[in-house]
């Protein structure tokens, strides 16, 4: 209820670009990317994905990312018939060490591990899917205050 209050209910969708998402007076830059590396011909998967990663900005609040990066295996499925396999993209990891935003939200493997806010080199992360891999919901929302 409160998300739609402050942003007049509308959803934004952002493909591969910046939004300055306001409350209370104050901004918060959030970037958003879908783009992954090439997963079973998935949507949003892509053989050149690294070039949609060079308009990630420094320095945002949050990154919202589709894939999941190479970072405490956040690409690790933990169920189902790839229980084990890693698909973590590593490329991914290295920018965001590059832009180092406070924030970083992914999903893509939902059975990720990395499901609690964790610390990495100044960005804090997870993996925020809350279904399962057979599409479900499994998990818990993720709700925290930036402020």
């Amino acid at each position: 209820e409160w998300l739609s209050t402050i942003n007049d209910n509308r959803l934004i969708y952002l493909d591969n670009e910046e939004y300055d998402f306001v409350n209370k007076g104050k901004t918060y830059k959030i970037f958003g990317c879908p783009y992954c590396k090439p997963l079973y011909g998935w949507p949003f998967c892509r053989e050149n994905y690294t070039k949609y990663y060079d308009f990630i900005p420094n320095g945002m609040d949050i990154l919202l990312l589709h894939d999941a990066p190479d970072i405490y295996n956040g690409g690790m499925s933990t169920e189902g018939r790839v229980a084990g396999m890693n698909f973590g993209n590593k490329e991914l990891a290295s920018y965001i060490e590059k832009v180092k935003p406070k924030y970083c939200f992914f999903g893509h493997i939902h059975s990720s591990p990395l499901k609690k806010m964790t610390e990495y080199n100044g960005t804090i992360l997870a993996n925020a899917s809350i279904l399962n891999e057979d599409y479900d919901i499994a998990y818990d929302p993720i709700i925290f205050d930036m402020d």
